[in-house]
C-alpha cells in the first residue's frame, strides 16, 4: 500500500532526527518491552541466583530458548550457560557444533 497525500500518491516523507548508526560487531544494542509484574519478579529472581543481570539474564534466556527452535532441545554446553557471548548470525549454529 503506497503512502498517501492529498489522495495521490506520494513519496514517504523522511522522518526528522538523528540517522541511524549501525552496531559495531559484538556490540550490544538496547532493547525495550513491557512486561507483568509477576515475570519481572521471576527474571529478578532468576538473575539473583545466577549472579546476572536482569539484562543479562534476559538475554540468556531469550538466546536459549532461540537455540531450542534450532535444535529442539534448551540444554547447552555448560560453558555458555556460565557466561554470555555476543551472538552473530550465524554464531549460535557454528558455536555448538
Amino acid at each position: 500500500m503506497a503512502w498517501q497525500r492529498n489522495g495521490k500518491s506520494a513519496e514517504r516523507p523522511k522522518r526528522p532526527g538523528r540517522p541511524r548508526i549501525e552496531p559495531a560487531e559484538g556490540e550490544r544494542v538496547q532493547l525495550s518491552f513491557r512486561v507483568t509484574p509477576e515475570l519481572k519478579r521471576r527474571l529478578t529472581a532468576a538473575a539473583d541466583k545466577s549472579g546476572r543481570s536482569q539484562s543479562q539474564e534476559a538475554e540468556f534466556r531469550l538466546e536459549r530458548s532461540f537455540w531450542a527452535d534450532i535444535t529442539g532441545s534448551s540444554s547447552r554446553p555448560s560453558s555458555a550457560s556460565k557466561r554470555l557471548v555476543p551472538v552473530r548470525k550465524g554464531a549460535i549454529e557454528t558455536s555448538f557444533r
